[in-house]
């Protein structure tokens, strides 16, 4: 095992492996500080404060005939964070996030697939107030990206706010820095309304 620790990320213990039809490799580690890299890489705001212990799996492999594989795990549990206006907020959440992807030697696109769950505490955005103890945060997609056009064909994406909200989606993403429309199909079923205006505050 080789030990990992920079200044963006800690605790990171990676293993490699080698046999008769291919290759593997893990990654994982706790209190890895993930959200720090997420930072770094303007992926999440660079000057909001976040403290919380996480934790992170990551495996994969390549085969011989070509076919690879990777699949991760993050958790974070307690979660804070606070915006330097402190117009957004949110403490004691639990975040979980899975992302997993797969294609083949040669194939331009990757099939791919993605987990969110948020529970536990809650979150101000702005006036809008989330218990997520009552109601817990879901999320899950599924589709194809294509590295050499930096497109994703969404072919499902469902969200879910228990007991206040869901919606379904599809179409295709393109890569926010190719300045390139999205084209989406939203299906948002009967929302109502008196649970939804108790989020304000």
């Amino acid at each position: 095992r080789i030990g990992i620790h920079t200044s963006l990320l800690r605790n990171l213990q990676l293993s490699l492996g080698a046999q008769e039809g291919g290759a593997s490799f893990a990654l994982g580690g706790k209190d890895v500080r993930v959200y720090s890299l997420a930072q770094a890489l303007n992926l999440l705001p660079p000057n909001w404060q976040m403290e919380g212990e996480d934790s992170l799996s990551m495996r994969g492999s390549l085969n011989q005939d070509g076919h690879w594989i990777v699949e991760s795990k993050w958790t974070v549990d307690p979660f804070d964070f606070q915006s330097p206006d402190s117009r957004h907020a949110g403490e004691k959440i639990s975040l979980g996030l899975s992302i997993a992807a797969a294609g083949d030697r040669g194939q331009s696109k990757w099939k791919t697939s993605v987990q969110g769950t948020a529970e536990k505490g809650g979150f101000l955005h702005d006036r809008i107030y989330v218990d997520l103890n009552r109601n817990s945060l879901h999320f899950e997609a599924h589709g194809a990206y294509d590295p050499s056009t930096g497109t994703t064909d969404l072919s499902q994406f469902r969200l879910a706010l228990r007991d206040l909200l869901f919606l379904e989606a599809e179409g295709q993403l393109a890569d926010f820095a190719l300045q390139r429309p999205c084209h989406l199909r939203v299906r948002l079923p009967q929302v109502h309304l008196k649970p939804a205006f108790q989020l304000f505050v």
